[in-house]
């Protein structure tokens, strides 16, 4: 930021302050000090590199940052230096002394800070400092060990910690209030805390993440009976507990695992309320099998994941088939799975008879035929048309009723049949890029050709090479014996895959 900054007194936005990160540049930049006049700025400020500080005290006192009576949101990012710890530590903690906000504050955000313990605005009665905080974030903190009173914060609704990994405590031992602590905390986020293993117990938490996180934390989720949201990332081992506090999330609503490389079952049907599901990255998994090993063929739902509507799977290596449990759900809307390399075929995916959306992408074994389609048909009904489906990279495919298709990255097809469809429809779009000609493909396919770089509309066309072509399907009658050019020209809506 540019000297002179502070003569703008009446100055009512500023969102970032940076600090020189270069010491030979900061005689022409802005110090803290800048910002002692500017007392009616609101919204949000984010004050960078305050790692380059060096007369801390002084400095951070001439901020005066609680003068600044409208601030919202406050953000402190200290940003990377190369210093020793120990000396750097010393002089973050009398620089976040110096910066304490105007107790109006609402959100708060600390990043790099290299302190082990924090200030006495934090530590002591840190409810009668910032009383409206409803927001705080803390993370990069590497020396960190114990949070500040985070729990007396009455109005406090989201937490997130993240990259603290010494931290072993949310919360100081004792505590001057008889209050439970975050009482008022719907959100928690906890990241890179592997040293952490208790987590604080909120009675109205209604969404959790952990992710990289010590699996001691999954055994804290059962009591938490309100949570609608769980995220559960990169987490080792927690194969033996995650199965049992699944059973008493009767809330829960989304549920997110991922990076799990160990989970080897999940059996979600306990969860009636559940809507979204996603899954990836969970390399033992299978969920065909339940927590025994054993194939789950016949499970008893008893009406369990009826409100499911919405299902990812994602770089699943054991899923090789569809499992049963989901198979049953009648009112799953949307299906989509992706870099499941041993996926070989959708068997009875007619049973599901809401799904309006099915997106396969990167499933290299997966053959769907016309039998199989065939048998879609005739579990929907001839009066109702198949939803849009993207479907990338399958060896081979025959397109006998789909009213729209996306293709990419098709490296075996060798051959594509023609719709049968015949409905008074908009026209639809089928495209898709491949390295080889497709010799079966039938007069009711038009092709267009795209040069290296080419444009249709105002959406460009990247390509890799000059021989893919893009393929453009409609059902419309009007439409059947035009020309490619005017195809192209007649199409309301055109995605472009490369």
């Amino acid at each position: 930021m540019p000297r002179g900054l502070g003569q703008l007194s009446s100055l009512h936005r500023l969102t970032r302050f940076i600090l020189p990160k270069d010491k030979a540049l900061a005689k022409d930049c802005c110090e803290l000090g800048e910002l002692n006049g500017l007392n009616d700025i609101r919204g949000s400020l984010s004050i960078e590199n305050l790692g380059s500080v060096t007369d801390v005290v002084a400095e951070s006192k001439a901020a005066n940052l609680i003068g600044k009576h409208s601030l919202e949101s406050l953000q402190l990012e200290w940003g990377d230096f190369d210093t020793d710890d120990a000396v750097i530590g010393d002089r973050d903690e009398a620089l976040l002394g110096g910066l304490q906000p105007h107790s109006n504050l609402q959100k708060l955000t600390i990043q790099g800070y290299r302190g082990e313990s924090f200030p006495k605005w934090m530590t002591d009665n840190f409810a009668l400092s910032l009383p409206n905080l409803v927001k705080v974030g803390i993370s990069s903190c590497g020396r960190c060990k114990r949070l500040p009173p985070l729990g007396q914060l009455s109005r406090l609704k989201t937490l997130s910690i993240g990259s603290l990994p010494e931290l072993e405590d949310t919360e100081p031992c004792h505590s001057s209030t008889s209050t439970p602590p975050f009482p008022s905390l719907l959100e928690l986020r906890i990241r890179g805390c592997m040293k952490l293993k208790a987590m604080p117990q909120t009675p109205r938490l209604e969404k959790l993440t952990l992710a990289e996180s010590n699996p001691a934390l999954i055994n804290m989720i059962f009591e938490l009976n309100k949570l609608k949201s769980l995220e559960i990332e990169d987490t080792e081992h927690p194969e033996c507990l995650l199965e049992e506090c699944l059973k008493s999330l009767t809330s829960l609503e989304s549920l997110c695992i991922a990076g799990c490389h160990r989970l080897t079952s999940l059996s979600p049907q306990h969860l009636s309320n559940l809507v979204d599901l996603n899954i990836s990255s969970c390399e033992e998994l299978d969920l065909c099998k339940d927590e025994s090993g054993n194939i789950n063929r016949d499970l008893d739902f008893h009406g369990g994941l009826e409100n499911l509507r919405s299902v990812f799977l994602n770089r699943l290596p054991k899923l090789a088939s569809l499992p049963r449990w989901l198979l049953r759900l009648r009112n799953v809307e949307r299906l989509i799975i992706h870099w499941c390399k041993n996926l070989k075929d959708l068997q009875d995916l007619e049973a599901l008879q809401s799904l309006q959306r099915l997106e396969i992408a990167a499933c290299p074994s997966l053959t769907i035929g016309e039998e199989v389609q065939e048998r879609w048909r005739r579990g929907l009904g001839q009066d109702r048309s198949y939803p849009p489906h993207t479907i990338w990279n399958t060896v081979d495919l025959a397109l006998t009723f789909f009213t729209e298709a996306r293709f990419c990255s098709i490296e075996k097809m060798t051959s594509l049949a023609s719709p049968v469809q015949q409905q008074q429809q908009q026209q639809h779009l089928l495209m898709f890029c491949s390295p080889q000609p497709l010799p079966s493909v039938t007069s009711r396919f038009f092709f267009y050709r795209a040069p290296p770089r080419s444009c249709v509309g105002d959406v460009a066309v990247p390509c890799r090479a000059p021989d893919w072509c893009l393929a453009l399907v409609s059902t419309s009658p009007s439409l059947q014996a035009a020309k490619s050019e005017e195809l192209i020209d007649s199409l309301k809506c055109v995605l472009f895959l490369n």
